[in-house]
């Protein structure tokens, strides 16, 4: 009867073991995903397509995230939606990011626009003799958080709102 009693209560105290590193780890993954940040943005590529009148313009835009967390992070999906000048210009989202511990991590996302978009923009452009264009990006990135790294228990949801001003005649 003793070595019965002394059976259940080892595994009492494994099970409760396991459960308490289970926790922690599940605490620690929900810390670093409060911990992501998205620092800046910049436009690294810019293209114009259609000759002789452009019918369309495609950017390339950089976002840095940075992870200070000594735990690296699986982003489920970055919701973006793109600006010029406070005009709604583009929406997309990107799946499934890895943001290595301790790292500031280049994101690159694309943006486009039809001809129309760009006339208006270019007309608006003109006539507020505007000699900035400020580029703005605002959205959204779920963080899961997974039981032993394959079921997801809730995400944690970061906002994000990166703008940057760019001369246009220097």
């Amino acid at each position: 009867m003793a070595n019965l009693a002394k059976r259940k209560i080892i595994v009492i105290l494994i099970t409760a073991f396991i459960l308490v590193g289970l926790l922690a780890h599940v605490s620690q993954l929900y810390i670093a995903a409060r911990k992501v940040e998205l620092t800046g943005m910049s436009v690294s590529s810019l293209k114009l397509e259609g000759f002789p009148l452009p019918s369309k313009l495609s950017l390339i835009l950089d976002l840095y995230i940075k992870n200070p967390t000594a735990t690296s992070i699986e982003l489920e999906d970055l919701h973006y939606i793109v600006y010029v000048n406070d005009v709604y210009l583009f929406e997309s989202y990107k799946e499934r990011i890895l943001i290595p511990a301790q790292t500031e991590s280049i994101v690159k996302v694309p943006a486009e626009t039809t001809a129309s978009d760009l006339l208006n923009l270019i007309r608006s452009l003109i006539s507020e003799g505007r000699e900035t264009v400020k580029v703005e990006v605002r959205g959204t990135v779920n963080v899961p958080i997974k039981f032993l790294g394959a079921v997801e228990l809730f995400s944690v949801t970061i906002p994000f709102d990166l703008s940057k001003n760019y001369t246009l005649f220097t």
